[in-house]
């Protein structure tokens, strides 16, 4: 399963690298709201900390973009 997870999960991140900065690893973690839950994946990198919501089909639930 983890081994699935993180093929699954790192190409997500792997577009959002700035040149030169390497993926370390990802992790998943769970959010609990009141009446609901969610999977979040962490990408782990040299220099950043990377959170990326997912969906129950470990696609992002919301796109995430580079900062200009």
């Amino acid at each position: 399963m983890a081994t699935e997870f993180a093929g699954t999960v790192r190409p997500h991140f792997e577009g959002l690298l700035e040149p030169e900065e390497v993926l370390q690893g990802v992790v998943a973690a769970t959010v609990q709201k009141t009446f609901s839950g969610g999977l979040v994946a962490l990408g782990v990198t040299d220099r950043r900390l990377l959170l990326m919501p997912l969906d129950r089909k470990l696609q992002r639930s919301w796109m995430l973009r580079r900062p200009s």
